[in-house]
């Protein structure tokens, strides 16, 4: 007797294998990655969760992509596994991640206030931006510098 095959169409063949297609974020890294998403946000002064939404607004945006561009600097996360990072329920596009990063890595080869920023956070410096736009963090000696923002 013959067994009965159900029709299989190219987007239940695709469904299938989906999850095979792109490997998860490394599970033992949790702690650490938290602990980057928190010192993000803290810097630029936004919640965790607010950063986790498709929310737009420009500090939104620019913790986000600071998060992702050292997230990928630090441990080499692909594209897609950073969309994961933030957005497991509803992950972020890898195109979207790219276009962060490669923000990011611009501000920084310029040398603006959210590069410089980036960069320190990234560094683990202990910065901080203060309220008229400059960056201040520890220097070799017992003080601290100042770095203005440029014009």
């Amino acid at each position: 007797m013959r067994s009965q095959a159900t029709a299989c169409t190219p987007i239940l063949a695709l469904e299938a294998v989906r999850p095979k297609l792109v490997k998860p974020a490394v599970p033992g890294m949790l702690p650490e990655i938290r602990k980057l998403l928190d010192d993000v946000c803290g810097q630029f002064g936004v919640d965790p969760d607010v950063v986790r939404s498709k929310d737009r607004h420009k500090s939104i945006v620019n913790a986000r992509h600071v998060f992702w561009w050292i997230a990928r600097q630090v441990w080499g996360f692909s594209y897609p596994e950073l969309g994961r990072l933030l957005g497991p329920v509803a992950p972020f596009d890898h195109s979207t991640c790219m276009s962060g990063v490669a923000r990011i890595a611009d501000h920084e080869k310029r040398g603006t206030l959210l590069g410089r920023a980036a960069r320190l956070l990234r560094g683990g410096d202990e910065a901080q931006l203060t309220e008229n736009g400059a960056i201040t963090g520890p220097t070799s000696s017992s003080g601290s510098k100042e770095v203005s923002p440029q014009p």
